[in-house]
This record gives structure tokens, sequence and C-alpha cells, in this order.
């Protein structure tokens, strides 16, 4: 009927008529979206930096090749400024590379940095370089960061800087610190994680997932009765999946940072040895013990120098705490009370001893007299002059 007819041609130009606004309306808010993006980014940044890192032979090590191209550049990483006095947090897995440091700006600027302390607890260094061409971030609550919220991160990707990703947070780890949904390149360690406010939320340590090396799978030979068929390894390999990474909170960087810059270390104590998880079985057959941890090195002038413990000794006991392996004692000593007197049980030579040892300040631990310094020891590769003149030995040395 014509009536109908004409019914059936309004509704269908009607429906028309909403698509062509629905999509206009899809393509507004996906440019609103685009340029909200965008500005996140000019602004933020202008806060992220470059660390360039080379190990430079000093007195007493010479053993850092100069590269293919005749420098001793060994590693690219990121950071952020932290504060108008010129201050640069980035990650420790970045400054541990070397002991010559390069800083360069997003406008192009580059300056050269000092190391004022690392804390490897925390994932956190500190450098510091004269005044810097940009005003510091404001740092956000990262507890108010929940699982679903957007982030945006900022650091040098594959050498391309400032290189922009984001993502949304995931959840947290038993440390507090936060899984997020990003596929990072090489070169983002340290860099900057910001919220829709552009301010910061956190810092970049590493990504979780790495792609499967091709050389890692090989193929069976065919035989007559069945095909060529994949084999694995008997060692582990790590398929590939979504893109995840590891940020350090910024409440975390906010506390490290300032304990690093100020000396004021509000935690953790320093021993002064460097623990290694014990082979049991071996422990079990030659000394009928199942716990403990091998003493590797034990830094001169320590309080466990002092105590007389010595490298090759085995820690079983430390205060109250049966030891059963080297994190578990690094967290210990991290939550002791400097100037606090510990019991401490080894076993020497198949004879088990009771010492004493006095706790320093984990500070203390960088060779530096005074409030200096972060709170552990900084890289063996850094310079002789950073640590006083006196062997700064392992970074992980508590």
């Amino acid at each position: 009927m014509p009536g109908n007819s004409w019914t059936i041609r309004l509704i269908a130009f009607c429906a028309f008529l909403g698509f062509l606004l629905s999509n206009s309306l899809c393509a507004q808010r996906l440019k609103s979206l685009e340029n909200e993006y965008a500005r996140i980014y000019e602004t933020s940044k202008h806060f992220a930096v470059t660390v360039s890192v080379s190990a430079v032979p000093t007195a007493r090590s010479t053993y850092f090749p100069p590269s293919r191209s005749g420098g001793y550049e060994t590693a690219i990483g990121s950071g952020f400024i932290y504060d108008s006095l010129g201050h640069i947090v980035t990650s420790s897995s970045v400054t541990e590379q070397g002991n010559l440091f390069k800083v360069t700006f997003s406008d192009g600027s580059s300056r050269y940095a000092e190391l004022v302390g690392i804390d490897l607890e925390n994932n956190v260094a500190v450098l510091e370089v004269r005044q810097p061409p940009y005003a510091a971030p404001g740092f956000a609550d990262s507890d108010s960061l929940l699982p679903g919220h957007w982030i945006g991160l900022v650091g040098n990707s594959f050498g391309i800087f400032p290189s922009f990703a984001y993502g949304i947070a995931a959840g947290r780890n038993h440390d507090g610190d936060i899984l997020v949904t990003a596929d990072l390149s090489p070169g983002c360690a340290g860099g900057i994680v910001v919220n829709s406010d552009a301010r910061v939320v956190g810092m970049i340590v590493y990504k979780l997932t790495e792609p499967v090396l091709l050389g890692d799978l090989r193929f069976s030979e065919p035989n007559s009765s069945r095909k060529k068929t994949l084999v694995l390894p008997d060692s582990e390999i790590e398929l590939p999946v979504g893109g995840y990474s590891l940020i350090v909170p910024s409440n975390k960087i906010v506390e490290a940072a300032e304990g690093i810059i100020t000396g004021r270390v509000d935690h953790g104590a320093f021993l002064g040895i460097i623990p290694d998880d014990l082979d049991v079985d071996w422990a079990k057959r030659v000394f009928n013990i199942n716990y403990g941890v091998y003493i590797s090195e034990v830094q001169e002038d320590s309080p466990a120098d002092r105590a007389g413990i010595r490298e090759g000794d085995i820690l079983l006991e430390y205060g109250w705490h049966k030891i059963t392996g080297s994190r578990q004692l690094r967290k210990i000593i991290l939550n002791s009370q400097p100037e606090d007197e510990v019991d401490i049980k080894i076993l020497r030579a198949g004879k088990i001893r009771k010492l004493t040892a006095r706790l320093g300040y984990a500070y203390q631990a960088a060779g530096r007299s005074g409030n200096q310094g972060g709170y552990v020891a900084p890289s063996r590769r850094q310079d002789d002059s950073a640590s006083g003149g006196n062997n700064s030995n392992e970074d992980t040395i508590r």
C-alpha cells in the first residue's frame, strides 16, 4: 500500500541519518581521545630523560673493553626529572651498567650526571645534573591507582626518544609494585609512568614477557610412520604472551629518592656481606644441615667484618630467624634497625660459632662518610672516587 511504502522509506531514511550521526559522534569521540593522549604526551615528555651509561676504566678496574666504535658506552636507559635541584630518578638496573652517566632531555640538550646513590631494594637510583631545562612533574598517590586505571609511559624506545606507550594497571605483586599491560621496548627501563592528569604514578622497572627465540625450537627428523614434529628442548623457554611490565609505584619512588638524597634512612640496616643460596644437597651430605646461606664476600671494615664473619662461612641464624635463603636474609637485614646488636650463628670448618654484630646504617654500604649516599652499595663498576676511595664491592652487598 502507498502508506506503507512511505513509512518504510521514512524508517530507512531515519536509520540512514542515525547511522551518519552515529559515525560522526564516534569520529568526534575518537578525535577527542587522540587529542587527550597527545596532550598527556606533550606534557609528560618534558619530564622524561634518556640516560646513557658508559663503563670507563678506573685506577683499579681496567676490564671494561671499548665498544667497536671506540667508545665505552654500555647501556641506554630512561629516567625523569625528580625535583628543581637537578635530581634525576632512574632504575638501578640502568646505573649499575657503568660509572659515567650522561642525561639527555627532550629538547636535545645533555648534561653529565653524578650518581648520588642507589636503592637496590626498590630499584631506584638518583643522579644529579646542573640546571635541568624543565620543571619537575607532580606526583600522584600511587595507592589510588587501581586495576583498570589508564596509564601512559614515556621513555627511550629503541633509541627513539621521547617515545610514548599506554596501557592499564592490572594488579600488584607482594612487594607493592604494579603490573601494567604495556609492551615495552629496550631502553625504557627507568621511564616515567603517568596517569590521565600527567602526574607521576610510577617508574618502569622491566618487561615481564619476552618472545621465544627461534633457535630455542627444533624439529625432529621425519620417519616412515609420522610427519616431522616440533620438539621443545629440555631447558625451560618462555612462550610469547601479551605484553606485561612491572613499575615501581610513585609512593615508593619518593620514599627511596628522599632517603638517597638526604641520607636520612628511615629503615634499612647494613651488615656487609654478600650471601648466596646454599646447595642444600651438598650441605646435607657434608655438614648434615639443610638450611643457611653461603657467605661469598665480606666487606672490609663492615659490621660483619668486625664481628668476625669470614668469606666461606655458612650463616645459619640471624637473631631468632633460621635462614633458608639469601633473599630472606636481605629482607631481614633491610628491616632491622641500625645500631642494633644481633646474635649470628655461623658454621665454619664444620664447627658452629656464635657471633654478635652491631649493625650499621645502610647508606654506609656505599663507603661514604656523613649523611650521603643511598641505602646500599653502588655498583662494583662505579668510579672509585664516588665511594671515597674505598672498595665499594658488589652492588648486592648487605
